[in-house]
Formats: C-alpha cells, structure tokens, sequence
C-alpha cells in the first residue's frame, strides 16, 4: 500500500514498483505472509500488489485463508478468485485460488468473445475424456497447461477450462486458427 502511495503521489517511479516493494518487504521483515505451493515450486501468498496489477474485470475482495483475511481479487460474478503470489526471486503474479481446497494454480485467461472468456485450468482430476484423447502440454505466456489431442484429428486440442461465472467445461482449440 505504501508502494502503491508513492506511485500515486509521483514519489516513485512505475518502473521501480516491484523493486521498491521487495525493498520495503525486506526492511520490515514481513514474514507474515503464507508459503503456499504450485507444481512444485513455493511461493509466498501476499497483500502486496499495486491496483494497475489487478486483471481487467477484477477487484479487491477479502478471503479468510488459515484464520486470516487475505486481500485477493475477484471478477465480477464472484465465481473467480485470484491471489498474488511472489516466486523466490520476488516476482509476482495473480494465480488462481480454488476456494474448496485452499490452493493455487497458474492462472491464464483467454477471450473467446467480446463478452466471454475462459481461465484455462492444470487439474486434471475431473477430465474425463475418450481413450483416442492423449495428454499433451499447451504454453501460454510461459505456462504450461494439460491439453488432449484426438490421435485421429492432430491439429486441434482439448482444453479443461472455466467460464466468468465458474462453471467447468471442455473447449475446442485451433493453435492453427488461434480460435476457441
């Protein structure tokens, strides 16, 4: 927030944002936040990310995680939650937050329409698909996301994703055509 602050007031510049917070993490020793762990990697869960972060369609909305509220994002319907996570190196990003189970994935949305997007999903556990379907990866700004591919039809994916009011589905992707 004080970051955010000094943006604002014109006392630090845009471009030195993720360095001044780690900065000013540091020197108060803010070893309050929550590691959590996604594919592997650790991350810490914070409160610390600016409002011009916050994904378009999204907002500001308080989360109870462990006994303790945590200031997360949430998109208009409020079926969609999102935390700011930082990696080791202190950079960060919006990963999405399974409200049932407490954990985090990465986070990708896509726009299908002028109206509807989809947050491409990693669990796999409730994919249920035909045995001609074989699991493949898809890289989305430097993520990777689970894929199927019919063995018959080669130049076309399906992909587990969410809709904006949270439902799940299975959606038909043309890396070809770049079309949904």
């Amino acid at each position: 927030r004080l970051v955010q602050y000094g943006i604002d007031a014109g006392l630090t510049p845009e471009c030195e944002r993720i360095y001044t917070t780690n900065l000013l993490l540091e020197l108060f020793h803010e070893d309050d936040y929550e590691e959590v762990e996604v594919n592997g990697e650790k991350y810490t869960l914070t409160d610390a990310f600016a409002d011009a972060d916050i994904p378009a369609g999204y907002s500001k909305t308080t989360v109870s995680l462990d006994g303790e509220d945590r200031q997360m994002v949430a998109n208009e319907s409020g079926a969609v939650t999102l935390g700011y996570l930082k990696d080791a190196d202190g950079v960060g990003d919006f990963f999405l937050y399974n409200t049932e189970n407490a954990t985090f994935a990465p986070y990708e949305e896509v726009s299908i329409s002028d109206t509807t997007s989809i947050i491409v999903l990693s669990d796999t556990s409730d994919v249920k698909l035909p045995k001609q379907y074989k699991e493949a990866k898809l890289t989305l700004n430097e993520k990777e996301f689970p894929v199927w591919q019919d063995s018959s039809k080669e130049d076309t994916y399906v992909i587990y994703a969410m809709n904006n009011n949270g439902e799940t589905g299975y959606y038909q992707y043309d890396p070809n055509e770049n079309t949904y």
